[in-house]
């Protein structure tokens, strides 16, 4: 996280430069600047002074590549202007806001009567914007989120002018909990306001403390309105939502009552609200124009293509620390399209295993035949995935590459619960759930397992077995490619 003192601009309009919150906002990069910024390219390792073990390592930092797209560009530019439109009405020097920080932090005052009337006397719209931030597992929304957000906004701003001494804390970032608890989301959000105020010069806050120091079980009534009240006193410009997709585990009133609290944080707050999720959590909105509404701007990352794949495959063909280094090469260049559909966490990965395959069997170079290999023998799973992705037919499969990305990450548990989803929804029948299981037995070591997960591996086995049973016809998956 960065701090930093107020720096106030004078080249934006009057209306905009009387509001401390949007005059020391950063000006907003060029996009060629975003670009240069944003971009990571992991320098080419000295196989000559490094010895093996060295040289795995150097090899493992390749995944952390970041090729930045025409996505990232348009996620940047609409996250800004959400954050200023955000704060535009909630200039902390007016009275009316102050007054209105008060109240709102006042049980004893009705909300809704406080809210008709702070519009009353900002004309503010009544809601504030959203956005919804999709994507396959592996595309790198969560990255791009966390670059976009330190690299381009400083946390925390620090106001010491008259009549303004306060820490602006311009984002916040928190994961949906894995049981999609409203009460744990609240915690988790005013623990990480807590965090973030403990670096500043004007904290530590105990915001989070005071939802389990009463000696009362607390309602949630009363934790949403306490963090209102913070949200609001320390002027939180953007709330980020990760893992939005684990409100999926929730009943549907649970789920409800979850997004109706970014409503009521929308509608009382005006503070803006990204949320971050696989693309079967929109359909947790419904396809009312109300509810799409309350989704927000959809902004789905697309797999690499164009100047962001030719950007890709020369960091790939620049980091060759082999004794044989490649050229670019269109059938190469096209068995990895294949093997990864452009989803960048995989393309980077399957050529990091790649190098590691070169450099552990001492071979020269990377070949088509070694791809194919490492392929076939790392990513079984995936190639389930990304086969039904490649030819536009993706359903429920998308869900394998999240499952894919726990196991990158060693959540195995989590990685188990993922494959009993998809087993649920997949209607897989024949020679196709035969297939599936294989690539599990391949992929997950079920010796590594807690008893519960095995346990739950173990039926879903029985499942699949059950569902081998039954006649498909001639749809089968079929990803076993020959490098």
């Amino acid at each position: 996280m960065s701090i930093t003192e107020a720096v106030y601009r004078e080249d934006i309009p009057y209306e905009l430069a009387i509001n401390p919150l949007v005059a020391a906002l950063p000006r907003r990069i060029s996009e060629q600047r975003f670009e240069e910024a944003l971009t990571r390219i992991i320098d080419n390792a000295d196989k000559e002074t490094l010895n093996q073990h060295e040289l795995e390592m150097e090899i493992k930092k390749l995944k952390r590549s970041f090729i930045v797209t025409g996505d990232h560009i348009q996620f940047y530019s609409e996250l800004y202007k959400m954050i200023e439109e955000g704060y535009f009405h909630r200039n902390p020097t007016k009275p009316e806001v102050v007054a209105f920080s008060y109240d709102i932090a006042d049980p004893k005052v009705n909300v809704s009567d406080l809210v008709a009337q702070n519009d009353m006397y900002t004309n503010a719209d009544t809601t504030s914007e959203a956005m919804f931030v999709t994507g396959f597992s592996g595309n790198g929304k969560s990255l791009m989120v966390e670059r976009a957000t330190t690299f381009c906004f400083p946390q925390v701003i620090e106001h010491d002018i008259e009549g303004f001494q306060d820490a602006q804390v311009v984002f916040l970032k928190v994961d949906m909990p894995h049981n999609g608890s409203r009460s744990g989301l609240i915690t988790a959000i005013l623990e990480e306001l807590d965090r973030v105020m403990a670096r500043s010069k004007f904290g530590p806050t105990n915001h989070s403390e005071a939802l389990s120091g009463t000696s009362k079980r607390i309602t949630i009534e009363r934790m949403t309105q306490k963090l209102i009240a913070a949200l609001n006193h320390h002027h939180v410009g953007v709330l980020i939502i990760d893992e939005f997709q684990n409100l999926e585990v929730t009943s549907a009133r649970y789920r409800a009552e979850t997004i109706n609290l970014f409503d009521q944080l929308s509608n009382q707050l005006k503070i803006p609200i990204v949320k971050i999720g696989t693309p079967d959590t929109i359909k947790l909105f419904g396809n009312k124009t109300y509810n799409r509404r309350r989704l927000g701007k959809l902004l789905e990352l697309q797999p690499l293509s164009g100047k962001a794949w030719d950007r890709a495959m020369e960091q790939l063909l620049r980091f060759q620390p082999v004794p044989k280094p490649i050229e670019r090469e269109e059938s190469i260049e096209k068995l990895l399209l294949d093997f990864t559909a452009g989803v960048p966490a995989y393309l980077f990965r399957l050529w990091q295993e790649c190098l590691l395959e070169v450099l552990l069997t001492n071979k020269k170079s990377i070949t088509k035949a070694l791809i194919g290999k490492v392929y076939r023998k790392q990513f079984p799973l995936l190639g389930t995935a990304i086969h039904h992705i490649r030819r536009g037919k993706t359903g429920n499969f998308s869900d394998l590459l999240t499952v894919q990305q726990f196991l990158d990450e060693g959540r195995l548990s989590e990685a188990v619960s993922g494959l009993e989803n998809f087993i649920k929804k997949a209607d897989l029948k024949g020679s196709a759930a035969q297939e599936v299981k294989e690539s599990i037995e391949q992929t997950i070591s079920v010796d590594a397992l807690k008893p519960s997960s095995k346990a739950k591996l173990k039926g879903l086995f029985a499942t699949l077995d059950s569902k081998r049973q039954e006649k498909l016809g001639p749809q089968t998956i079929n990803h076993k490619m020959e490098g």
